[in-house]
């Protein structure tokens, strides 16, 4: 009974840490992934805590992303339809939709669960030997689906460039996907608030919800497509969630459909992954990588992350709307430039903190990087070639 009660406990704290990490943009599960191990011995604990606060974040850190434009490599593909939303004074129309689509992923990935443990390991045997000419087609398809042939080339720029920051420090330097994605991700986005000087105005703080938003048939084939592409995607190392919304996102019709499907992918993705880690050893996400050093991931222990998933991921849908129901009115007339550079700072000494100067300087280089498709107009994703080159290399040696 004691162990109960203190796993409980040790759920609803990670609870309230994860939603405070997910509405500070740049802390992520995976920094606590990098110290929790060294302070806590008892794996179970580990576990609970880790993909806990997983789960939370990834359905709070859509706040960050319709108020101050700050996604991590998750909600990347959300940022500019949520903005959208947001200026039609519906910005808590789209922090609801992106809640439920990640409640959506989690409970289809679930479902998906014994279907996925069966085919998976088949499927890789069968692709591994040409995994490395998939992954360098995906790659070219991706640039070529680019509309305008400067879009092209800088499209092959940013990939080679963000490749060859990946090959310099992802084995060379102490947790380096802190300073590569927050730069790549969550800074440009920050440095634009600056810029702008925009105001968060009354107009974007929508504090009532319609409900009626989703049509039922389009959005269930949305929810559909985003499972099984989420799921086909753990056969690809370094093609991420984001990437596989270039798939199925012509079955969104709408800017809401769009938002749901994206957040689908997010909260499948956790699921998938310890799959992975259990049925092929590879670990895509880089909590389940630090869980599979100090847990042994088998058919049991994924079956018992997907019911704390799917558990913690439902309280924290109704949690987090009631937060952003209390947050948006309270950010009338906030400048959105003091609080991008209140997140930067945290940023920049949770990186100091982790890697060091080393981290510190990739963190300038990866966000002038994520600079490039923010001005240029090129698909954000390309900056990914910071894990797929990498990839490409190790499998072409």
């Amino acid at each position: 009974m004691t162990d109960l009660f203190s796993v409980m406990g040790t759920i609803l704290a990670s609870i309230l840490l994860g939603m405070l990490a997910g509405v500070t943009p740049g802390l992520h599960p995976n920094l606590a992934a990098s110290i929790l191990p060294s302070m806590i011995q008892e794996p179970s604990i580990v576990l609970c805590i880790l993909v806990t606060m997983s789960a939370v974040h990834v359905v709070v850190d859509i706040i960050p992303n319709v108020l101050l434009g700050a996604p991590d490599a998750e909600h990347v593909m959300n940022i500019l339809p949520c903005h959208k939303m947001a200026e039609q004074g519906r910005s808590l129309d789209a922090i609801r939709i992106s809640i439920l689509g990640t409640l959506a992923g989690v409970i289809g990935s679930c479902i998906l669960l014994p279907l996925v443990f069966i085919i998976l390991p088949l499927a890789n045997s069968m692709i591994y030997p040409y995994l490395a000419y998939i992954l360098l087609i995906l790659t070219l398809v991706f640039i070529l689906a680019e509309k305008t042939w400067t879009r092209k080339v800088w499209a092959i720029l940013v990939f080679l460039l963000s490749g060859l920051l990946g090959t310099i420090t992802l084995d060379h330097m102490q947790e380096p996907l802190l300073p590569l994605f927050s730069g790549l991700f969550a800074l440009p986005g920050l440095l634009l608030s600056i810029r702008a000087k925009k105001i968060i105005e009354k107009k974007q703080l929508q504090t009532t919800t319609n409900f009626t938003k989703l049509e039922p048939i389009s959005t269930t084939l949305s929810w559909v497509g985003s499972i099984f592409s989420c799921a086909a995607i753990t056969l690809l190392p370094s093609i991420t969630p984001a990437q596989s919304l270039f798939f199925v996102k012509p079955l969104a019709r709408t800017t809401t459909q769009y938002i749901f499907l994206v957040s689908s992918i997010a909260g499948a993705e956790i699921i998938f992954s310890s799959v992975s880690a259990a049925t092929l050893h590879k670990a895509r996400n880089g909590v389940i990588a630090t869980l599979a050093e100090h847990v042994t991931l088998n058919t049991n222990t994924v079956v018992l992350i997907a019911a704390l998933v799917l558990v913690v991921t439902s309280i924290t849908t109704f949690l987090t709307l009631r937060l952003a129901r209390e947050l948006i009115p309270r950010m009338k007339n906030i400048q959105t430039r003091w609080a991008a550079g209140i997140v930067i700072v945290i940023i920049f000494f949770a990186t100091l903190f982790t890697s060091g100067m080393q981290g510190i300087a990739t963190l300038a280089v990866a966000t002038a990087l994520g600079l490039i498709p923010q001005s240029t107009g090129i698909a954000r994703t390309h900056v990914m070639g910071v894990l797929m080159v990498p990839t490409l290399i190790r499998l072409f040696s």
